[in-house]
């Protein structure tokens, strides 16, 4: 017979009972940004033969993506009352928007090309840890075996043909020089976006795109999470006020949670539709779809926080 969960640590229903108000608010708005977003998407996409040259555009859709697909199960938790699992969604989303901007905000072809050659740096890296006829290779595999058992066999033919692909990506025109320099400064513990004078690091680049507030007060607090070093998350109040464990799926966080979400789902297609489709207005769909339950929302949350520091 399955294991029924002890209600003082997991009640599902209640928890989902407890959370309904923010539940019913926030995963239609959730859900309304995701299928905009799917349509935006394709809008914006039909213009890229407008907009830049091969390989150009390929990072700001994937990132654009990226947002989508991360919002979309955001939703799927807010519906269930999950806020805790959904940390590392919204901050992994936060880090997307953050590339996305950086790219639209100027330059977008080179940017776009560097962020590309940031993902090929570190796959020809994989490729390489892989190949046991290296250095890397052989450490690897003698790591692998004494970490976890008797290593797979890799055919040396497929890590031959993923190597033959990365090296033919980067010897292409519009990419070979950018390499070189993505590559150096991911060699010196930077970024892709760290070349010709950018930011050292996330902190950097959420402080020059404006967004220094947002990176210390939300996302160092869902790092800590993120990395296991969290205890906040795991924190409530009994009735009496006094501190306690929260019990799973606590809908306590729920509403700075949602909001965060809604809030970079926006700014992403905002940043997509005004750099490719250049005079398509969205206001008329925020104000029917968006602006009332995201200030709804926004409510739910400021009457949340004020409880909190009674």
């Amino acid at each position: 017979m399955p294991t029924d969960p002890l209600k003082m640590v997991l009640d599902r229903d209640l928890a989902m009972a407890e959370a309904r108000e923010t539940i019913e608010i926030a995963a239609p708005l959730l859900r309304e940004l995701v299928n905009h977003g799917t349509n935006a998407y394709i809008r914006c996409q039909a213009l890229t033969d407008r907009t830049g040259s091969v390989d150009e555009d390929l990072a700001a859709f994937t990132l654009y993506r990226q947002v989508l697909e991360l919002t979309d199960g955001i939703e799927v938790l807010v519906s269930n009352s999950c806020p805790v699992a959904a940390i590392p969604l919204v901050r992994s989303s936060f880090e997307a928007v953050l590339g996305l901007e950086f790219i639209l905000r100027a330059e977008s072809g080179q940017r776009g090309l560097a962020w590309l050659c940031g993902y090929l740096v570190r796959k020809q890296k994989f490729y390489k840890s892989l190949d046991e006829t290296t250095p890397q290779g052989a450490e690897y595999r003698k790591r692998f075996e004494l970490e976890i058992g008797r290593a797979p066999g890799i055919p040396s033919a497929w890590v031959k043909h993923g190597l033959a692909g990365v090296a033919a990506s980067i010897a292409m025109d519009h990419l070979k020089d950018l390499f070189a320099e993505v590559k150096s400064a991911i060699n010196e513990n930077q970024h892709w976006y760290s070349i010709r004078g950018g930011p050292k690091d996330l902190s950097g680049l959420a402080d020059h795109l404006g967004h220094s507030i947002e990176y210390k007060t939300f996302y160092t607090r869902w790092s800590r999470f993120a990395y296991a070093g969290d205890l906040a998350a795991f924190l409530a109040r009994d009735p009496a006020g006094e501190g306690a464990v929260a019990t799973m799926r606590s809908s306590s966080s729920l509403q700075e949670l949602a909001a965060g979400s809604v809030t970079i789902a926006l700014r992403a297609t905002k940043l997509m539709v005004h750099h490719y489709r250049d005079g398509e207005r969205l206001e008329v769909w925020y104000e029917r779809e968006i602006m009332e339950p995201m200030a709804r929302l926004e409510t739910l949350r400021q009457d949340f926080l004020a409880r909190r520091m009674t």
